[in-house]
């Protein structure tokens, strides 16, 4: 029966009210008692990521020495720190490859398409060796060296920056009088004949930073190359296309070039050759023999002098370009300007690509 107005409320609905009222309390005592072990979970997160450790820097394909041997003991250490990173094998694969960059990267797409997924980081780690590390990483190191030459487009500092990369690679460091000789005879003519004849470099005492410091103080070259100036074949439009670039050309080749014309235009006959026709790159692809010779090259760190047909197709030049390798004998590190290689045997790429109609076709020139 429900109490009349003015009348005090029932005992057992009071004792009720009460009742809430202490379960309320409860509640909210519980909520301040989880509070300090919710504040306390991101500083045990904080914990364990101090244990990651540091990340593995991107591996480009470097074939300096130790280079590729230094990047994997930095992918072991971090596996060791993170299990989780390498929990399958699957996995550890799929993490070592996230830091690879180009050209690396695209190295291990081009394997992974041919011949299939690495099983396990062990088997990664193998083909890495194999690819990157120089067989002899003394003599490589000493050759390099003394081979090191600055480029005719080439700035001193860039020299410089690759002059300093090679030395320091030595097994054994060289007194700063025989490296600053072998530095300054590197140099283009126009910045060696300055240094050759200041009297205050002739004992050969000076700073490797003495000689740079002066060669910038000194006025830029002004030569010109093939009837071009320098800053002319170095282009002044950098966004030109690849068949607007200016490289060197074989004067026998451009003479006779050159004469055919002029007989076709003193002959008045109809078969005119259009300026598409002379053009020195091919835009052609790549045929499958000289594709196979070049990965076989390349997989060897270049050292042949790959022939015209070659050299001019379009589609391995801007391959070159993008994988840092030289045009001129598909090795890597340095350009064509810088290229030292000798070895050009024509009759040794018909033996690696018999029946080749290119091959063929360079043999008669």
């Amino acid at each position: 029966m429900a109490a009349e107005p003015g009348t005090s409320p029932p005992a057992d609905i009071e004792a009720l009210r009460q009742l809430v009222l202490t379960l309320q309390q409860e509640v909210r005592d519980a909520r301040a008692a989880q509070t300090p072990t919710q504040s306390t979970q991101p500083v045990a997160h904080s914990m364990d990521a101090s244990k990651l450790g540091r990340k593995p820097d991107p591996f480009n394909g470097s074939r300096k020495s130790r280079a590729v041997q230094s990047w994997i003991k930095s992918m072991d250490d971090y596996f060791e720190l993170n299990p989780g990173q390498h929990s399958t094998p699957r996995r550890g694969v799929l993490t070592a490859s996230s830091y690879l960059i180009d050209p690396a990267k695209a190295d291990y797409n081009t394997y992974v398409e041919s011949k299939g997924e690495f099983a396990a980081w062990t088997d990664m780690k193998k083909w890495l060796k194999d690819t990157y590390n120089p067989v002899d990483p003394i003599n490589t190191s000493r050759k390099n060296f003394f081979s090191c030459k600055q480029g005719l487009d080439e700035s001193p500092n860039s020299y410089h920056r690759r002059f300093l990369d090679c030395k320091n690679l030595l097994d054994t460091p060289f007194e700063e009088t025989y490296v600053v000789y072998f530095f300054v005879h590197g140099l283009i003519r126009h910045y060696k004949e300055q240094i050759l004849a200041d009297n205050d470099f002739a004992k050969w005492d000076k700073s490797l930073d003495e000689v740079v410091s002066k060669i910038k103080r000194g006025p830029p070259p002004t030569t010109t190359f093939q009837g071009q100036s320098l800053s002319s074949r170095i282009g002044t439009n950098v966004g030109s296309s690849l068949n607007d670039r200016i490289t060197s050309d074989r004067p026998n080749k451009k003479q006779k070039t050159s004469n055919t014309s002029s007989n076709n235009k003193s002959s008045g006959g109809g078969n005119t050759t259009t300026s598409s026709s002379n053009s020195k790159y091919d835009e052609s692809p790549l045929t499958e023999n000289q594709r196979r010779f070049l990965d076989q090259n390349i997989q060897k760190g270049g050292g042949i002098i790959l022939y015209d047909g070659v050299q001019n197709k379009v589609e391995w030049i801007k391959e070159a370009r993008q994988r840092n390798l030289c045009i001129n004998c598909a090795g890597p590190g340095h350009n064509k300007s810088q290229c030292t290689a000798t070895k050009r045997s024509l009759f040794g790429l018909n033996a690696i690509l018999p029946g080749s109609n290119d091959l063929n076709e360079e043999s008669q020139l």
